[in-house]
């Protein structure tokens, strides 16, 4: 017998569930990043560190463009750029092209 298809009938849903979790936790800390302060947007940072892939990390250059504050603009670049090693204006200038 396959043994993945055996874990599979021991834990139902689990894997399911799993992947459930993450794109909660993927989407709070997203949400936590655009809309937070600096202290929500540090500890967000430190978790789409290692599932930023999952994002949609446009919604952080977008934000990026719109804010007039410049410390809001300093967050996101830095978050931008921890999590994807990457400059947010060069990201930026892509988008716009």
């Amino acid at each position: 017998m396959n043994t993945l298809l055996n874990q599979s009938d021991e834990r139902p849903g689990f894997w399911p569930r799993q992947f459930s979790n993450d794109v909660t936790m993927v989407t709070q800390s997203m949400n936590d990043l655009l809309r937070g302060d600096v202290h929500s947007a540090e500890f967000a940072i430190q978790k789409l560190r290692y599932v930023g892939w999952a994002a949609d990390l446009d919604q952080v250059v977008w934000t990026y463009r719109g804010a007039t504050d410049e410390t809001r603009k300093a967050t996101l670049a830095k978050a931008y750029k921890e999590i994807t090693g990457e400059d947010i204006s060069n990201r930026l200038n892509v988008m716009l092209d």
